[in-house]
C-alpha cells in the first residue's frame, strides 16, 4: 500500500512541478545550481525566539502603545462542538516595534487561546499555560531569519524547516445532515483547503508577515492538488497559492528527502509555543492540506512523523509549516519593515550597535559596524555540513594590533588579519571624548549576541539568539501496549517504562427491567418496571370450574354415584417479554397468552407524552475526546411531533438519536418533544464531566495515536 501511494505521490509531484511552471513562467536561476534536496537556506524573517534578557526588556517595555495593540482575531465558543457558535474574540493581541535596527513582536494573552475554537478561553482548554505562557501577561519575541529546507531544487520548491506558528486548519465547523460544514449556508465541507482559514491565514497575513514586497514578488504562485486519498467524493478545489501547505502525498515522496517518518518530524519555536502548539518530548504536530472522508478533518503529521492520521480542523494546537517556490534560491535573511505599517520605529540614540548579515555569495556572516556602510567577514560559514557537534563562535575582537580575531567554542582562536574598524566616539567622564572599539561574545547562560564598549569590563545583550550546539539524540516510543490488567505501558527507546494506568471505560447504566409483577384483589396483573413504571394488563385468573350434576337413581333403588367435581382453571406459572417487546404470559396448562405491548394510561396527548433519555444518568464521567451517543425514549408522542436536543440550553439538532463527538468540555443534555414549535414534554437533564486534565488529554492523544481502545460510548 505504502509503495503504491509513493508511486502516485510522484506522478502528482510531477504534474504538480509542470503546472506551476506554466503558470509562474519562470524556472529556477542557474545560480542554484550549487542546491540539493536537505539543503537549507534563510528567506524572510518572523518572529520566533523568546526576548529573555531583563535589560533588553526593560528598553522594549516602555516603548508600547496602547493605540498600537492589533487583535490576533482567534476564535473561541461555548463548549459544544460543531454548533457554529465559534466566533472571533480580542482576547490576544500583538504590536510589533524596531528597536536599534532589530524588530520585535510583543504578544499580550488576556485570557487564554482555547485547543478547539468550540472551547472556551480558560486554562484547563489551552497548552499555553502548560508551555510557561500565563494569561494577563506580555511576552516578547525577536524577528529572525526562517530557515527553510530545499525539496526541489530546479522548481525551487522549500518548507519551513520548523513548524514556526499554530493555527486551525479552519476556524469555523456546524455539523447538519451527518456531516460538517465549513459555513452557516452549508455550501462546502469543513476541512475544504480550498475555503479554508488557513489557506487564507498563509496568503495575507504570514506573507506580508515574513516577507518584504521585493521578496514576495520572487515568490511563485503554484497549482495544487488539493484531492482526498480517501475517496474523490472529498475532493477539494484545486488551488493557486504562492504559500501553502504540503499535502499527504508531498511528504511521502522520496525525492523531495522524506524517506522515513524522522525526515518528516520537526521542532517548534517559542513563538508557536505562545500560540499554543501542542508538543510530546519537544516534537509538535504538523497540518497538511489534504482532505479525509469524514468531513471534519484533515491529514497532519504526528509526533512520530507518520502522516496517516487526521484530526478536527478546529483544532488550534497544530504546527504550521509553510512551503513555497522561489524564482531564484538563495539567503535573503531580511523581511518587512513593519506589517501593514502598524508598530513603529525606535532611534538608536547611542549609535553604534553592531550588525551580522549573511554574505549571498560567499555564505559567511559579516559584521558592520557604522550601520551597514561597510561590512567584514568574520570568516565563519552561516550554513555547512551537519556534525555531531557544532563549533560556534564564542568571542569576536579586534586586538591591540587592529587585527580581527574569532575564538571558537572549541578554544581555537582565529587571527583574521587587520581589518578596518570604524570606532565609536564615547563621552568618558570629565567630558573627554574617547574612541572605543565594540567587542561581540556569546552569553552562556542566555545564548544571546553581547556587545561590549568597555573593553570587555560591561557587556548589553543584542536580543538575536546564537546558534547552539546539535542537541542529543531525542529518546522516542518504542511500544506501545496494554497490560493483562488493562493498564496502558509506553517503554521509550531507553528502556524506561511508563504505566499510564487503566484506560478502559466504566460500565455503562443497566436497562430498563422487570422489578415485580403481582395480581391485585381484582384478579388484575400489574407489572412494576426497575424505574418505578407500572402496568395494569387486566384481569388473568381464571373462573372456577362448575359442579358435576348428581347421578341418576340406580335401579332397584340403588343410589347413583355422585358426580366428579369440576376442574380448576389453569394458573399463571412465569412471564417474559419477546422479541417484539410484547407481554408473554406463561399457563400452568402449557399455553401461553400474548399479552401485548403495555399501553399507557389514557388522557388527552398533552398529558400522556413523555420522553427520557435511554439509560439516563444524573451525572456521568467520561474520558476526553470520548464520542457519546444519545437515545431518546418516548412515551406517546403527538402525532406530527419531533424530537429535539438541547446542549447547555441550545437546540443542536432533531431526531431520535444525538452524538457527541470528540467531547473537550463537559456539557448538559436533555431532549424534549416538540409540536407546532412548542414543547409538549421535557427530558431530565443529563450532566456530562469530561476528563480534560493534561494526563486526561495525554492519554486521549496516544490512543488516537496508536489506534488504543477507542473513546466511544453508545448510552442506550
Amino acid at each position: 500500500m505504502k509503495t503504491g501511494k509513493r508511486a502516485l505521490a510522484l506522478v502528482l509531484s510531477l504534474l504538480l512541478v509542470l503546472s506551476a511552471v506554466a503558470l509562474a513562467g519562470t524556472a529556477v536561476s542557474a545560480d542554484d545550481d550549487s542546491y540539493v534536496v536537505g539543503d537549507t537556506l534563510f528567506y524572510g524573517t518572523y518572529p520566533q525566539s523568546r526576548v529573555t534578557d531583563e535589560e533588553l526588556l526593560s528598553r522594549l517595555e516602555p516603548e508600547l502603545m496602547e493605540e498600537e495593540w492589533t487583535s490576533f482575531d482567534y476564535y473561541s465558543g461555548n463548549n459544544t462542538e460543531a454548533n457554529g457558535a465559534m466566533k472571533a474574540g480580542d482576547f490576544m493581541l500583538w504590536q510589533d516595534i524596531v528597536l536599534s535596527g532589530v524588530k520585535y513582536r510583543a504578544v499580550r494573552i488576556d485570557s487564554y487561546r482555547p485547543m478547539y475554537t468550540a472551547d472556551d478561553n480558560t486554562a484547563r482548554n489551552s497548552n499555553q499555560d502548560d508551555n510557561g505562557y500565563t494569561a494577563e501577561n506580555i511576552y516578547w519575541f525577536a524577528y529572525e531569519p526562517i530557515k527553510w529546507r530545499v525539496l526541489d531544487p530546479d522548481f525551487g520548491l522549500i518548507v519551513c524547516d520548523s513548524a514556526i506558528d499554530s493555527q486551525a486548519f479552519n476556524n469555523f465547523m456546524v455539523r447538519s445532515d451527518g456531516k460538517y460544514w465549513g459555513s452557516t449556508d452549508r455550501t462546502y465541507y469543513a476541512n475544504d483547503y480550498s475555503q479554508s482559514s488557513i489557506r487564507e491565514w498563509l496568503n495575507s497575513y504570514f506573507i506580508t508577515t515574513a516577507f518584504s514586497s521585493d521578496q514576495a514578488e520572487t515568490i511563485k504562485p503554484v497549482m495544487l492538488n488539493n484531492n482526498c486519498p480517501d475517496s474523490a467524493a472529498f475532493n477539494a478545489p484545486a488551488t493557486e497559492d504562492q504559500i501553502f501547505l504540503l499535502s499527504y502525498y508531498e511528504v511521502q515522496n522520496e525525492d523531495f528527502g522524506f524517506s522515513s517518518d524522522d525526515d518528516r518530524m520537526t521542532t517548534a519555536t517559542d513563538y508557536a509555543r505562545c500560540q499554543g502548539i501542542f508538543e510530546y518530548e519537544d516534537t509538535p504536530l504538523q497540518w497538511l492540506r489534504t482532505p479525509t472522508n469524514n468531513t471534519s478533518d484533515a491529514y497532519f503529521i504526528v509526533v512520530t512523523g507518520s502522516p496517516d492520521y487526521s484530526n478536527d480542523i478546529t483544532e488550534t494546537d497544530i504546527g504550521i509549516c509553510p512551503a513555497m517556490a522561489l524564482t531564484e534560491l538563495k539567503n535573503d535573511p531580511t523581511g518587512a519593515p513593519l506589517y501593514g505599517g502598524v508598530g513603529h520605529n525606535v532611534g538608536d540614540e547611542e549609535g553604534g550597535i553592531p550588525k551580522l548579515r549573511i554574505n549571498d555569495e560567499t555564505n559567511f556572516w559579516e559584521v558592520s559596524y557604522d550601520g551597514g556602510t561597510t561590512w567584514t567577514s568574520l570568516g565563519v560559514k552561516a550554513t555547512g555540513d551537519e556534525g555531531p557537534i557544532g563549533v560556534s563562535i564564542d568571542t569576536i575582537y579586534i586586538d591591540d594590533n587592529n587585527h580581527l580575531i574569532v575564538k571558537l567554542t572549541d578554544g581555537t582562536e582565529n587571527d583574521l588579519g587587520s581589518v578596518s574598524v570604524t570606532n565609536i566616539n564615547v563621552t568618558a567622564e570629565g567630558g573627554e571624548t574617547v574612541a572605543v572599539t565594540p567587542r561581540l561574545q556569546i552569553n552562556e547562560e542566555t545564548n544571546c549576541w553581547e556587545v561590549s564598549y568597555d573593553n570587555g569590563e560591561t557587556w548589553t545583550s543584542l536580543g538575536v539568539k546564537a546558534t547552539g550546539k546539535t542537541g542529543a539524540e531525542g529518546v522516542g516510543i518504542e511500544k506501545v501496549e496494554l497490560d493483562s490488567d488493562g493498564n496502558l505501558i509506553i517503554t521509550l527507546t531507553n528502556g524506561n517504562e511508563f504505566n499510564v494506568g487503566k484506560i478502559t471505560g466504566e460500565n455503562g447504566a443497566d436497562g430498563v427491567g422487570i422489578a415485580t409483577t403481582e395480581i391485585n384483589r381484582d384478579g388484575e396483573l400489574v407489572i412494576t418496571l426497575t424505574n418505578g413504571r407500572t402496568f395494569n394488563l387486566g384481569k388473568v385468573k381464571g373462573e372456577d370450574g362448575q359442579d358435576g350434576a348428581n347421578g341418576q337413581d340406580g335401579q332397584d333403588g340403588a343410589d347413583g354415584k355422585d358426580g366428579q367435581d369440576g376442574k380448576d382453571a389453569p394458573t399463571i406459572t412465569g412471564m417474559y417479554y419477546n422479541e417484539n417487546g410484547e407481554l408473554v404470559v406463561q399457563m400452568s396448562d402449557g399455553t401461553e397468552i400474548n399479552a401485548g405491548k403495555p399501553a399507557a394510561n389514557t388522557g388527552s396527548e398533552d398529558e400522556k407524552a413523555a420522553v427520557e433519555i435511554a439509560a439516563y444518568q444524573a451525572s456521568v464521567s467520561v474520558d476526553y475526546g470520548t464520542t457519546i451517543t444519545f437515545h431518546a425514549a418516548t412515551d406517546s408522542a403527538p402525532s406530527g411531533s419531533e424530537i429535539h436536543w438541547y446542549v447547555n440550553g441550545e437546540d443542536v439538532g432533531t431526531g431520535n438519536d444525538y452524538t457527541v463527538e470528540n467531547a473537550s468540555a463537559d456539557f448538559n443534555i436533555s431532549a424534549r418533544i416538540v409540536k407546532d414549535g412548542a414543547a409538549v414534554a421535557e427530558s431530565k437533564v443529563e450532566k456530562v464531566d469530561v476528563n480534560t486534565s493534561f494526563f486526561g488529554r495525554l492519554i486521549a492523544f496516544f490512543k488516537k495515536l496508536f489506534n488504543s481502545a477507542a473513546f466511544v460510548i453508545d448510552q442506550k
